[in-house]
């Protein structure tokens, strides 16, 4: 889900930008640069933040199938432990 959402921000990001880009270039040559920075922060934050957010959903990922694979082993273990006892 925060994948489609990290997507649909950068292409609305993207399209915003194609279609103000003579007003945006307008308001970045009247103003000062710091009313520059202060605008442009968020357009440069959003692609770093997102790119973050999905390597930490990947390793988050990777750490829970290699859990899953633990627990099954333990499991297996258990069963064995189980017979072992019964018979």
């Amino acid at each position: 889900m925060k994948r489609v959402f990290a997507i649909a921000a950068v292409t609305a990001w993207v399209f915003v930008l194609v279609l103000l880009r003579s007003a945006i270039k307008d308001f970045l040559w009247t103003h000062p640069w710091w009313h520059s920075f202060v605008v442009g922060l968020p357009t440069i934050a959003l692609p770093i933040l997102a790119y973050l957010e999905l390597r930490h959903s990947a390793k988050a990922n990777a750490l829970r199938a290699e859990a899953n694979g633990l627990r099954a082993e333990a499991n297996a273990l258990q069963d064995q432990i189980g017979t072992l006892g019964g018979t």
